[in-house]
């Protein structure tokens, strides 16, 4: 089924909208300079097959890999994720993450009770409690002197105070390394409100903008 070029238009950029809200408290709220300032973040929107479907301006690698840190936490909590759960994982080895200072936080939506993606936010973080200070530790051969692994943990699980981790910097952090807000109830509402009690659309919606430049190559190849 194909879905209208209105309708793909229009929930594109419903989501990408959603996406940019989500930059926007991101910035408003950080206490870190890098967030607030420098940016250092991306905002990305995941269907329920953990493809990217939407992107805020951020920076390439931070969403170009974002996919593969979903897909890793669908693998790992696919069975019991549930409303309200928070996702936390930075690992390039086991997590599909790109490099440890940048840390994935996730958070499920659903519509009508029915799983159909989650919101994510990926940022650097100042330090992550490795053989040097800063989020960077050239010496370091192996991974665990460079920092913290987080080969993907549920960091929140039905809203109980989430863990400190380690960090040099509790102050920018909030006590210990608190990562990024998880992306806020707003996108919540912006993504469940056009599908209410049609999950369904939602879904198909989301996964037609990956197919539909595929189509059109395909057509265009066409004698």
């Amino acid at each position: 089924m194909e879905l209208d070029p209105v309708i793909l238009a229009l929930t594109q950029n419903r989501l990408d909208h959603i996406s940019h809200q989500m930059g926007w408290v991101m910035v408003r709220t950080a206490r870190s300079p890098i967030f607030s300032q420098a940016h250092d973040f991306s905002c990305f929107i995941a269907g329920p097959t953990g493809e990217v479907v939407s992107q805020a301006d951020g920076i390439p690698i931070h969403t170009g890999s974002g996919g593969f840190g979903v897909r890793a936490i669908l693998r790992d909590f696919g069975d019991v994720i549930a409303e309200d759960d928070v996702y936390l994982l930075n690992d390039p080895w086991a997590a599909g993450g790109n490099h440890l200072p940048d840390w994935v936080i996730a958070r499920p939506i659903f519509a009508g009770g029915e799983f159909v993606g989650l919101t994510c936010n990926r940022a650097h973080q100042s330090d992550i409690g490795g053989g040097a200070a800063g989020a960077y530790h050239p010496p370091a051969t192996p991974g665990f002197p460079q920092g913290t692994r987080l080969p993907g943990l549920a960091l929140v699980r039905a809203r109980p105070t989430p863990a400190a981790l380690p960090t040099r910097t509790p102050g920018r952090a909030g006590g210990g390394v608190c990562p990024p807000p998880p992306p806020p109830p707003a996108a919540d509402v912006g993504l469940v409100r056009p599908v209410a009690g049609e999950p369904d659309e939602l879904a198909a919606g989301e996964d037609r903008p990956g197919d539909h430049p595929v189509r059109q190559m395909v057509a265009a190849r066409r004698p």
